[in-house]
């Protein structure tokens, strides 16, 4: 009797779950969600330096040499921001303020090289988000930023007197 009850059940029942219990919900993929996640990489995320997820959605170049040059002035221009932006709020004398400003400048120009993207896409999306390709150029800029946390070093004057040892014995100075 039970043999046939259960033999009711199971012909009643959808064709894909008759080998077995119906799929939970975790075991089916959903919909997936175009807009970007609330940590997406931006110049924002950059500035605050918090972490994110490089989500932003690919725009294709049409003319990759424009694209390249386009790509490198956006990311010159955002370094730079980051770095007179936070020179600024550095409460470091006048002068040390001065070099490593100028420190964090040096290291955007050569960050911006890393940020071509070989002129396939731009580096920015429409939303300000980075391409999902821009994990360098993004870690490079940063890292420009974070020069601005470390003191400027400055040589010390040389002694009065000094030494030098060479193949042609000892010069005093």
């Amino acid at each position: 009797m039970t043999s046939l009850v259960l033999l009711a059940v199971l012909a009643q029942a959808e064709p894909r779950y008759a080998g077995g219990a119906a799929p939970h919900p975790m075991n089916s993929v959903g919909p997936a969600d175009p807009r970007p996640s609330a940590i997406a990489c931006s110049t924002e995320t950059l500035r605050a330096r918090s972490a994110c997820v490089l989500d932003g959605r690919p725009m294709w170049a049409t003319d990759k040499g424009q694209q390249l040059l386009d790509n490198r002035r956006i990311a010159a221009s955002v370094g730079e921001s980051l770095c007179r932006e936070g020179a600024e709020a550095l409460a470091a004398e006048a002068r040390d303020r001065g070099e490593r400003l100028k420190s964090c400048l040096t290291r955007v120009q050569q960050a911006a090289k890393s940020c071509e993207l070989d002129g396939v896409e731009a580096l920015l999306d429409a939303a300000g988000l980075f391409s999902s390709r821009a994990g360098v150029c993004y870690a490079e800029l940063a890292g420009a930023a974070q020069l601005l946390a470390v003191p400027a070093v400055s040589p010390e004057p040389p002694p009065a007197r000094s030494t030098v040892h060479g193949a042609g014995g000892e010069v005093r100075l």
